[in-house]
This record gives structure tokens, C-alpha cells and sequence, in this order.
């Protein structure tokens, strides 16, 4: 391999001078939160405008007088380009179109109004993780990650639009959409898997546990099958639970009782809160 050289040498006043501009830049920033508030704000400003009469927040879902009981989901593969312009407008940070490895990229919509209330792209994991290596009990390495990236995918982003997050623990909803038969089915036969582990992990939480989210989609041996103990998963006796339609269920319930809480406290947000319409009235970190 041919040495590297490199001749750039900076005097003493070059590099003050960069350490200025530097300074002078972040010195506008009372803290991350403006930081990122502005990245996003001129990222969103750049985005082609729709056409007249027409926003994107129109396919959101808005009607926030509909109770949890009444609401039924599905999950759909979206196109790239749209998945895309409907995330800018909705999360704080930078969205990067492209990455490497596996990537599935869905979007969830409630049916009665057939209107998105969340967002999923499930990608590789990461190569090595602590908490993933507390669960397993030992450290992955190298050797161990053919078989681990044969059954184990990601939650790389896991967004619902918001007040929906808010109003109805949308965030919750769609971590259990990505453990479900149904999303398993579309990774198996996108990538040739057998998928058996989810993680995920969440800026939020006040211990590891709730920092660090991980399933075995209803398989009582899928660590061991990861391990490299044994090929054959076996179901758990409640692995029927795992279909979208019983992990909504288990929504419901929690749910209704956020709803019915906000509801008689006054708090329920009924605005929706995308970066291109409103973006003062959005929680800058999600």
C-alpha cells in the first residue's frame, strides 16, 4: 500500500482563524435544541413546493375526536422519495435518504380514514451493542454475525406523526407493528430470513430497559437459535398474539386510557404539528 503524505501544514493565525468562524457559527445557538431547530428549518425550506392547494400533512391523520376503540391499523411498504418528504416534515432531525445494509422502509395507516400515523424504516444492526450483549450473554462477534443478521433486524426509525404520538402512544403502536407476523412475513421474503429479534433502542428512559427494546416475535428459543444451539424456532403458547390485529388490542387498552386521561384534563392537542406549517409549536427532539 502506498504511503500516505500530506503537506497541508496550518500556521498558528490559519488556525485561529478557523476556531473563530467555528465559534462565531454555534455562538447563535442557545443550546442543541436551536441548533437542530435551524438545520431543520432550512433543510424543510429546500423541499420542492406542492402544488397549489395541496400540502403533504394532508395525508396525516387528523381527527382527533375518534376514540382508540374506534380505530384499526394496517402496514403498508411505501416508495422511497415519499416515505422521505413525509418524514422531513415530521421529526427533528436530519433525515439521510441513504444507508447501508438492509433497509424496509413502511408506513402505518389507520383504516377508517386511511391516513398515515406513523413512520418505520428497519435496517441492519448495528455491529456491536453493550445492551444487546447483556441480553444475549456474551459479546457477538465477528463470527456470530452471519447467523445473528439471518434472524435479527433493527428499529432505525420508529415516528408516528404527531399529536398522534401524543394523544393515542403512537410511538408504542408502531414498536409492536414491527414485531408483528405481518412485518416478519415482508423482511423474510424481502431478504431471505427467518426473523426471530427485534431491537431497537430510544433517546428516552430512565434505565437500560427502557432505553433498550427488544422482541423474540412470540419464539421461546430465538436466542438460542441466534447462539447457534439449534435451527428450528419454536412458537411460544401466545405467538398467535404477535398478528397486527392482537397487538392493537393490547393498544387499545392503554390507549383509550391516555386518550380519556388527556381528554378530562384538557390536554389533547387536536393540531397537527409538521415543520412546514407550525414549526414553533413542536417538541424539538423526536
Amino acid at each position: 500500500m502506498p504511503e500516505f503524505k500530506c503537506d497541508l501544514v496550518l500556521s498558528e493565525d490559519d488556525a485561529k482563524f478557523a476556531s473563530n468562524k467555528i465559534t462565531e457559527y454555534y455562538q447563535n445557538f442557545g443550546n442543541m435544541a436551536d441548533y437542530l431547530r435551524k438545520i431543520k428549518l432550512e433543510r424543510v425550506a429546500e423541499m420542492p413546493t406542492p402544488l397549489f392547494g395541496f400540502n403533504l400533512s394532508d395525508d396525516f391523520f387528523s381527527d382527533f375526536n375518534m376514540h382508540p376503540e374506534d380505530m384499526n391499523f394496517r402496514v403498508g411498504v411505501a416508495d422511497h422519495e415519499i416515505f422521505h418528504n413525509y418524514l422531513e416534515i415530521i421529526t427533528s432531525h436530519a433525515i439521510e435518504a441513504s444507508n447501508p445494509g438492509r433497509k424496509l422502509i413502511l408506513m402505518v395507516y389507520e383504516t377508517n380514514t386511511n391516513k398515515i400515523v406513523g413512520f418505520i424504516r428497519l435496517g441492519s444492526p448495528m455491529m456491536n451493542i453493550a445492551p444487546r450483549n447483556r441480553y444475549f450473554g456474551e459479546v457477538l462477534g465477528a463470527e456470530a454475525m452471519p447467523v445473528f443478521n439471518k434472524h435479527a433486524i433493527m428499529g432505525m426509525i420508529i415516528v408516528p406523526t404527531q399529536p398522534f404520538g401524543f394523544n393515542y402512544l403512537g410511538g408504542k403502536l408502531l414498536a409492536l407493528m414491527c414485531c408483528s407476523h405481518e412485518v416478519k412475513q415482508i423482511i423474510d421474503e424481502k431478504y431471505d430470513m427467518n426473523l426471530c429479534h427485534f431491537e431497537t433502542t430510544s433517546l428516552y428512559g430512565s434505565n437500560e430497559r427502557k432505553r433498550f427494546y427488544v422482541s423474540d416475535l412470540g419464539y421461546e428459543n430465538s436466542k438460542d437459535v441466534i447462539l447457534g444451539k439449534t435451527d428450528t424456532l419454536i412458537k411460544k403458547s401466545n405467538h398467535d398474539r404477535y398478528s397486527i390485529n392482537n397487538l392493537t388490542e393490547w393498544w387499545r387498552k392503554k390507549a383509550s386510557n391516555r386518550y380519556m386521561t388527556l381528554l378530562s384534563d384538557g390536554r389533547l392537542r387536536d393540531t397537527l404539528e409538521v415543520w412546514n406549517e407550525n414549526p414553533d409549536d413542536i417538541d424539538i427532539i423526536r
